[in-house]
Formats: structure tokens, C-alpha cells, sequence
């Protein structure tokens, strides 16, 4: 008497038995994947488990696994293999969170003289304080392992982004009297092209000082790298002037592009300058159209330094 199997028919739907025949039919599909779908498509057909396995070469305890995992799981788990237990991991959880919160700190505020983390110096601060931090897994962590901690995250604690805010509440109107200025030059330059104006009634002048050496202070507190939402430290990218060695000073008579520069090589602050003593003689009185550093006009002729 022939044996009876006992076990749930397997039942195709038309969408999983069209994915199974693509499959089947495919010549760069996974291997595993192209036998496991002729496995279910012969078993959904009403083939016994023998003839199946000796169809596709295989064993049969093979075919009744895939079966089963496909009654169990669907045909996504029969196309593939079920995750395995393996060898228990080495670092938990909770260890991983406070090497990452070592991490999104800076060195300075635990004692060390370096602004960022290199991966030498990060793995070196682990390994001492793990024991006491009550991670003792840690004791022999690689710089490997580290970087691949870091990187599961996106967290990249020896880097610097810059990002502008703005914080002004008077920005608007600085910027709309600084591009007044410049249009009122493309004005009074066009009535000098086309002859409606003779002279101009004012020479608009724009100023700036370059600093040589300086030292520089940032307006806002760093933002530390946070797992999955920033990968590095956040930096305002405002700053304010201190000390200085020297500076660069230059002007530019804004209509001709004609510009003049100067050195002054003694420790001061912006504040300090006596613009007074080095601005040339140029009548009418100049204005001046810089309000800030960071504003550079563009020419389309060039003239000599003089």
C-alpha cells in the first residue's frame, strides 16, 4: 500500500507561482533560489517528495524542508535560508550605546588636549574606562570593530560640518541697503554709457580687511554628532574676530573697479583701525557700501594695482 503523507498540500497563488516560473526559467538568478522554485512548483503540482528529489538531484529531507518552510513562512523564507543561531555575539547592546556615547562627546570635556576623536585615540579611552563603565567586553575591541560600530550608526566623530543659521533679526534691511548701493552704481554707470549724465554726484567705495594671522571665536556651542540624525559635529559658521597680526586692507572705487591696497603689520582689532589716516582723497565725499566681510562685489573689467 502506498505511503500517505500527512502533510498540508502546498497551494500556489497565480502571483507566487508567476514569480517561481521567472525564476525557474532565469539564467542569473541565485542558484539556491532557481532549485528552491522548482522544488515548490514540482510539490505544488501533486509530485511525491521521492520524484521530486531525484528530478532536481537532491535529498529528500531537502524538498520537505523547503516545503515546510514555505507553509510556515512563505515563499520569501522557502526561497532562502532561515537565520541561524551561530556563535553568541562578543559586544551586547548596552556596551555599543556607550561607545557610541563616548563618541558624540568631545575629548576635551573628558580631558584630553584634541578638539576630535581620532580612531586611535577613541579605542585607547574605551579600552581604559570599559572595565569601570562595567562593559569588560570592550577590553580588547580592534579599531575595526570600532570603525564598524561607528559606521552602522553614520557617526563620524572626527569630522566638522558647517552650518548657517540666521540669527540677525536686521538681515533683511542690511541686505536691501547693500544691493540699493550697487544698483544706484548700475544706474549712474548707465547715464555716463548713454550720455544723460555727465559726472556722478557720489563715488561709492567698498572697503574690506583680510587679516593675516588671526584668531578666531565661534558664536555658537558645537552641536555633537547624534547616531542616525547627524554623522559629525555641527559648527556655526559665523564667527567673530579677536587678536590679529596684521591686515590686508583694500578698497575698490565700486563704478571703475580701480583698487588699492595697504599692509598694516600690528596686533589690533577691527574696531581699532583708523580708516581715516589711509583712505585716499577722492572728491565727491565717498560712501561706504560694505556691511560686511563677506560681501564681494563682481567686475567685469580689471585695472592695475596702483
Amino acid at each position: 500500500m502506498p505511503f500517505v503523507s500527512k502533510r498540508q498540500p502546498l497551494i500556489l497563488s497565480a502571483a507566487e507561482r508567476n514569480v517561481l516560473e521567472d525564476l525557474r526559467r532565469s539564467r542569473s538568478a541565485e542558484k539556491r533560489q532557481v532549485l528552491h522554485a522548482a522544488i515548490l512548483l514540482e510539490s505544488a503540482n501533486g509530485v511525491s517528495e521521492y520524484a521530486v528529489a531525484v528530478a532536481n538531484s537532491v535529498d529528500r529531507h531537502t524538498v520537505a524542508l523547503c516545503v515546510r518552510k514555505f507553509l510556515q513562512f512563505g515563499v520569501d523564507a522557502a526561497l532562502g535560508e532561515l537565520p541561524r543561531p551561530g556563535k553568541s555575539r562578543r559586544t551586547p547592546d548596552d556596551a555599543i550605546a556607550w561607545v557610541l556615547h563616548c563618541a558624540c562627546q568631545k575629548p576635551k570635556d573628558l580631558g584630553y588636549a584634541y578638539e576630535l576623536w581620532t580612531y586611535a585615540l577613541l579605542q585607547s579611552h574605551v579600552r581604559k574606562h570599559c572595565v569601570v563603565a562595567g562593559h569588560p567586553s570592550l577590553g580588547e575591541l580592534s579599531q575595526s570593530k570600532l570603525h564598524r560600530i561607528l559606521t552602522q550608526v553614520e557617526v563620524r566623530p572626527h569630522k566638522i560640518r558647517y552650518y548657517v543659521e540666521r540669527r540677525d533679526p536686521e538681515f533683511e534691511r542690511k541686505m536691501i541697503e547693500v544691493l540699493h548701493v550697487y544698483k544706484d552704481v548700475e544706474i549712474v554707470n548707465a547715464g555716463l554709457l548713454e550720455g544723460t549724465l555727465k559726472e556722478p554726484s557720489t563715488v561709492t567705495i567698498s572697503y574690506d580687511e583680510k587679516p593675516g594671522i588671526q584668531a578666531l571665536a565661534t558664536t555658537a556651542p558645537d552641536r555633537p554628532p547624534a547616531p542616525n540624525q547627524y554623522s559629525s559635529h555641527l559648527r556655526d559658521g559665523e564667527y567673530k574676530r579677536l587678536v590679529t597680526v596684521c591686515y590686508w586692507r583694500a578698497w575698490i572705487y565700486i563704478r571703475t573697479g580701480l583698487r588699492k591696497s595697504s599692509v598694516i603689520a600690528m596686533p589690533a582689532r577691527t574696531s581699532s583701525l583708523c580708516w581715516g589716516n589711509w583712505m585716499p582723497s577722492i572728491r565727491p565725499k565717498p560712501r561706504f557700501a560694505c556691511y560686511s566681510t563677506t560681501t564681494r562685489p563682481t567686475y567685469q573689467k580689471r585695472h592695475k594695482r596702483t
